[in-house]
């Protein structure tokens, strides 16, 4: 039975997409392992889990400062990444996990996201198996509104990604566009495939609103997903629509969310449930 290793540097049971990967290989007859971060999420039955905790070293003040700045100095060198990637952030303890602690041996190694790149490369590499990666972003512009970012992680992000999407076989993502800007950016000699991030078809019944109609947002709870227009917008709703933002936002930004539909009148009509397994997921 050929073997897959998954890794992604996030709450594995929250990766939708790489729950997919693995729910599609598993079913053709792979044996799938995923490596990362563990969560209250239940993973597919068959997918194995291996839990990662990376190490960052105990340094001091002056070496600190040092690593953290090798994201800005990534801009001119790679190996500046590289430095920080494995000496600050602590990876190099999970590589050692993976290597020579966890009972694999992949056929292929596929990392998600640019910050599994170089786990998954030098694993791939140490059980001489194949190496690919899943871009489910345009990394490098995705915070792109924030300056302080834009001038201490993108250098950073580009960098990984100029090292290891030439070195992957093959790279896959999530639309066109994205593929393409890759190509252009990193002048890839392939295009990325284009896998899109569409559930499996589920056969659901009609149901006839009541009263009231729920207008549900699931996703990402954070300041980037635009939830604070949509719960000011609820004042300016027919008064039977109703708002229901769930998902697993930090409870700081929960209470903003809550203040801000109070301050605007709409707080019986604003709620903000906990999140859900993916397999509840509409």
């Amino acid at each position: 039975m050929p073997e897959v290793l998954l890794i992604s540097l996030t709450p594995v049971g929250r990766e939708a997409r790489l729950l997919r990967q693995a729910i599609s290989l598993r079913d053709r007859g792979w044996k799938v392992v995923t490596a990362g971060y563990a969560c209250e999420q239940a993973l597919p039955e068959a997918v194995d889990f291996i839990e990662l905790a990376p190490v960052p070293p105990n340094l001091s003040p002056a070496k600190g400062w040092w690593l953290r700045s090798c994201r800005r100095l990534s801009r001119w060198a790679p190996s500046f990444a590289e430095r920080y990637y494995w000496d600050f952030l602590g990876n190099d303890v999970a590589f050692e996990q993976l290597a020579f602690v966890e009972e694999i041996s992949p056929d292929i190694v596929i990392g998600h996201e640019y910050f599994s790149a170089p786990l998954a490369a030098r694993t791939a590499k140490h059980f001489n198996a194949a190496f690919s990666l899943d871009i489910h972003e345009y990394a490098v512009e995705q915070y792109a509104h924030d300056d302080k970012w834009v001038r201490t992680w993108m250098p950073y992000v580009a960098a990984l990604e100029r090292c290891y999407l030439p070195q992957a076989e093959p790279v896959s993502t999530i639309c066109e566009g994205i593929s393409d800007a890759l190509v252009a950016l990193y002048g890839l000699e392939r295009p990325p495939i284009v896998a899109r991030s569409v559930s499996s078809y589920r056969e659901m019944p009609f149901r006839p609103v009541g009263d009231t109609i729920e207008v549900l947002y699931h996703g990402l709870v954070s300041p980037l997903r635009g939830l604070e227009t949509a719960i000011q917008s609820v004042k300016l709703w027919r008064p039977e629509f109703r708002l229901k933002i769930r998902g697993m936002p930090d409870p700081g930004y929960t209470a903003k969310l809550s203040q801000l539909a109070r301050e605007h009148g709409v707080a019986d009509r604003v709620t903000i449930a906990p999140g859900v397994n993916l397999t509840e997921l509409i």
